[in-house]
């Protein structure tokens, strides 16, 4: 009988060990499923934000007096480090017919207030290659209103990348 009661004492205590460490378990598996609700509701959040900044960028696209055709194009995203929603407009004018050059505009911007954050012109020269003409216009106002000058497109798609990618 002693040996009985023993054995049960034995089987309570690690019944008690068993369930502490599944209450632990259960702990932790609710914090995973709150931060992952969490981060849900922030996804979903940003992606509404995006949509509205997608929304605003196409006004603005047209208030600019630019037609989406296949010489000018825009691209949105809402930066969500600086607040703003931004806009890439791209447009090429291609006066070739008649001899003259083609010229190739980037513009950075934020799309609530038009204000540019960088530009990039370009254009051909008949007695260059294509690739070893410099942009005639390659400038770009950094987050912390520093101006810089750069000397190619993919500098610029450098600069700018604080503003068109990530959040």
């Amino acid at each position: 009988m002693k040996l009985a009661i023993a054995l049960l004492g034995i089987a309570l205590i690690i019944l008690v060990g068993i369930m502490r460490t599944q209450s632990n378990n259960i702990q932790e598996l609710q914090r995973e499923i709150r931060d992952l609700n969490e981060k849900v509701a922030e996804r979903s959040k940003a992606d509404g934000v995006q949509a509205k900044c997608a929304q605003q960028a196409g006004k603005a696209f047209d208030g600019l007096g630019y037609s989406k055709t296949e010489f000018s194009a825009y691209e949105s995203h809402y930066a969500a480090k600086l607040d703003k929603c931004m806009m890439r407009v791209l447009h090429t004018d291609a006066q070739t017919a008649r001899g003259k050059a083609i010229w190739a505009y980037v513009s950075v911007l934020d799309a609530s207030e038009a204000k540019p954050y960088g530009t990039y012109a370009w254009h051909t020269e008949t007695s260059k290659k294509f690739v070893i003409v410099p942009p005639v216009t390659c400038e770009v106002t950094l987050p912390t209103g520093e101006q810089k000058t750069c000397r190619s497109m993919g500098e610029f798609n450098e600069l700018v990348k604080v503003y068109m990618e990530g959040n």
